[in-house]
C-alpha cells in the first residue's frame, strides 16, 4: 500500500485511520464520511486544507476538478504532509518515559543550513501549529519551498540556521535583513513539531543569535509574534526581547533586542 500511495497523485477514500497514512506520505485525498466517527476527521482535514470532503453526488466533478488543478494538488500535499511525520510510537513513548528513557538531552548546536535540510524545514512549515502562529497560514507547496530554500541559501541578506541533536536538527532560526536598514534584522524560529516542549527552542534561538551577532557585529535584532503565543513570547522575553508596540489589527507585536541575547 506505501508503494502504491508514493507513486499516486490523488486518492480516494474514507477518512478513517487510513487518511493519516496518506498525510504521513503527502497524499491529498477525496474523502467520503461513511461512518459518523470518521466526521471529525474530516472536517479537521478539510479546514486543514490536507483533503476534499465530498458526498457521492459531487463525487465526479470534484474528481475531474482535482486532476486538472495541479497546483492545488500541490498545495493540498503539502499541508497533508504537516500532519504528520509518522513518528508517533517515538513521541508517545517519549511523552510517556521521557527522551531517551529518562536520560540527559544531548546537546544541542548551532550550524549553517544546508540543501540538505529544505525538506525537514518543508514539512515543518507545514505543521498545522506552525501555520496558525505564521503570518500566512497558507500551505507551501514543495516547489515552492525549494525555490524559495535556494534563493534563502544564496541570498546575503538572509541567513538559516540549523541547531541539531545528535544530528538531527530539532530548530531552524532565520535572520532576514530588514529592507528600512542595513543594520537591523528580523529574527524567527520554527521548532521541529515532536522536539516542542524539550527547551530546544530557547537553546537554538540564543546559540543562532549569539552565532549571526559574532559574524555580523553589533546589529539590532527584531521579532514579530503572534499575541496569543505565549510560549514564543516567553522564549524571546527570556533571552531579552522586549515589546515595544502592535502592528495594528494583525494581530502580532513586535519585539526588539538591542544587545546580544541572555545565554
Amino acid at each position: 500500500m506505501a508503494e502504491l500511495v508514493i507513486e499516486a497523485d490523488l486518492a480516494l477514500g474514507a477518512p478513517g485511520a487510513s487518511s493519516l497514512e496518506r498525510c504521513c506520505l503527502g497524499l491529498p485525498a477525496l474523502h467520503l464520511v461513511l461512518a459518523e466517527n470518521q466526521r471529525e476527521n474530516a472536517e479537521r482535514l478539510d479546514e486543514l486544507g490536507a483533503a476534499l470532503s465530498v458526498d457521492e453526488a459531487g463525487l465526479h466533478s470534484a474528481l475531474d476538478a482535482l486532476i486538472e488543478d495541479e497546483q492545488r494538488r500541490l498545495v493540498m500535499c503539502a499541508a497533508a504532509a504537516g500532519v504528520t511525520d509518522g513518528t508517533g510510537a517515538e513521541t508517545l513513548a517519549s511523552t510517556m518515559f521521557g527522551a531517551d528513557g529518562g536520560a540527559k538531552p544531548s546537546l544541542l548546536r548551532i550550524r549553517p543550513a544546508t540543501p540538505n535540510d529544505s525538506e525537514a524545514l518543508w514539512l515543518w512549515r507545514n505543521d498545522p501549529d506552525t501555520r496558525g502562529a505564521s503570518r500566512s497560514s497558507a500551505p507551501v507547496s514543495w516547489p515552492e519551498h525549494q525555490a524559495w530554500f535556494e534563493d534563502a541559501l544564496a541570498s546575503p541578506n538572509r541567513h538559516v540556521y540549523v541547531g541539531e541533536r545528535e544530528q538531527e536538527p530539532v530548530a531552524m532560526v532565520r535572520f532576514d535583513a530588514i529592507a528600512a536598514s542595513e543594520a537591523a534584522y528580523a529574527v524567527s524560529i520554527n521548532i521541529r513539531p515532536t522536539a516542542r516542549g524539550g527547551g530546544g527552542g530557547r537553546t537554538a534561538l540564543a546559540q543562532a543569535c549569539r552565532a549571526f551577532l559574532n559574524r555580523m557585529g553589533p546589529v539590532r535584532l527584531e521579532a514579530e509574534i503572534r499575541r496569543d503565543n505565549q510560549t514564543s513570547r516567553n522564549i524571546f522575553e527570556t533571552l531579552g526581547f522586549r515589546c515595544i508596540g502592535t502592528l495594528g489589527d494583525s494581530g502580532f507585536d513586535r519585539y526588539v533586542c538591542a544587545a546580544a541575547p541572555a545565554a
